[in-house]
């Protein structure tokens, strides 16, 4: 970018119409990564990381500016073939920093859509098709969820922790075991409302 715009500056010249912009560019956009986005994204182990990096690149500047320093993204991937890589790597056990590896990233909103008002609308409309004489509550979800440990199960529920006050979301896994449990017993209810009264 500063050197498009030195060119154009010194010798007023539009580099972008002699030489075509694929083979000139040496950075592309993406959308900004906040602070909260990134800890969402990748765990408040790396965001820790990533803030104390940013904090000390910030230091050196006095007023940060794109000009001077951008972001970088590198992705690393493992690769059997060592010809294949930019660069290599060596797992040890005395490393000063812990590495995680990622065997698959998921899209937490797509793998965990319902909260709990949406979760128990459609929990409230299977029910009702499935001609059930039970009509779930927030208490009573709350409930089955609690007693059967569904909260702690990171294949039902994932705890959103950006806000100031955690969130929980809930995926189909969820609805489908709540959705079972009321189908076997159409009184589940009241059965755990003695039994955790026990």
């Amino acid at each position: 970018l500063n050197y498009i715009e030195k060119i154009d500056e010194y010798f007023d010249v539009n580099i972008n119409e002699i030489i075509r912009y694929p083979f000139l560019s040496i950075s592309t956009y993406n959308e900004i990564i906040t602070p909260a986005s990134f800890k969402h994204r990748y765990g408040k182990e790396l965001f820790n990381r990533y803030m104390q990096r940013k904090n000390s690149m910030d230091k050196l500047l006095e007023t940060p500016n794109n000009k001077i320093a951008i972001t970088v993204d590198l992705n690393i991937a493992l690769v059997k073939d060592p010809n294949k890589a930019d660069l290599t790597m060596a797992f040890t056990k005395d490393a000063s920093e812990r590495a995680t590896i990622i065997r698959e990233t998921k899209d937490i909103n797509k793998y965990y859509p319902f909260n709990q008002k949406r979760a128990l609308k459609v929990l409230n409309d299977r029910i009702e098709k499935a001609k059930i004489p039970v009509k779930l509550t927030s208490y009573s979800f709350q409930l089955i969820a609690n007693y059967f440990n569904l909260y702690d199960d990171d294949s039902m529920c994932y705890h959103v922790k950006i806000d100031s006050s955690p969130r929980k979301m809930f995926s189909n896994k969820m609805i489908d075991f709540i959705f079972n449990e009321v189908s076997k017993d159409h009184e589940i209810v009241n059965h755990l409302k003695q039994k955790t009264k026990k």
